[in-house]
């Protein structure tokens, strides 16, 4: 039995498309990098002012931003189940 392979069409390139999009994605890069260095300044405050852990600080805000506090204490209590038998 053969099988037919589809081949893909590849479009002739384009370099203003290219263009266009690649500066795209470098806007988009140093935005991510200036985010980055905010949520760091930001992290960075907090554990200054109130002597707070930055692993907690970031994990905190990102329970907070993917709304999963219940996943991530089911998770914990599973890994405190495990732990019991270990320690």
């Amino acid at each position: 039995m053969s099988q037919s392979k589809k081949e893909k069409v590849v479009s002739p390139l384009n370099g203003t498309e290219i263009k266009v999009k690649i500066t795209e994605i470098v806007h988009q890069l140093v935005l991510q990098e200036d985010s980055r260095e905010t949520v760091n300044g930001l992290i960075k405050s907090l554990k200054e002012e109130y002597d707070l852990s930055p692993a907690v600080i970031r994990a905190t805000a990102k329970i907070v931003h993917k709304r999963n506090k219940e996943e991530t204490e089911d998770k914990n209590e599973q890994v405190n189940t495990l732990l019991s038998f270990c320690l």
